[in-house]
Parts: structure tokens; sequence; C-alpha cells
């Protein structure tokens, strides 16, 4: 049997945005733990996705734990 090491984890807590680099995460019924939990509309209710701007990559969102 092949053995595999997992070198890098990344969530993407909005759609669309850029990526976090995480040491480990919970594994939930619904994927990573704060994995694409959030997304962006427009004011026509529209979802934002990397098609509507190519910029919103480059934005790197933030989790805080409270």
């Amino acid at each position: 049997m092949n053995k595999f090491k997992l070198s890098e984890i990344f969530i993407y807590p909005v759609k669309s945005m850029g990526g976090i680099s995480i040491k480990t995460s919970l594994i939930t019924n619904r994927g990573l733990q704060y994995d694409r939990r959030c997304l962006l509309v427009d004011k026509n209710n529209i979802f934002i996705t990397k098609e509507y701007s190519q910029k919103w990559h480059y934005y790197l969102p933030q989790l805080k734990m409270v």
C-alpha cells in the first residue's frame, strides 16, 4: 500500500476569495471547518464569483476565533 503525506491545507472561508493556509482542521459533514461558508452577493443578490470579478481572489479573508 502507498503512503501519502499531506503537505499543506488551504481553506477558502469566502467563496472566490483567497485561501488561508492552516495546520489542522476539523472535518464536518459539510467538509473542512470554515471552508466556503460565506459568499458575497451584489446589490441584485447575484453571487459574486471569480468570473464576476477577477480581482476577488487577491483579497484574503481573516478568521478571528472569539
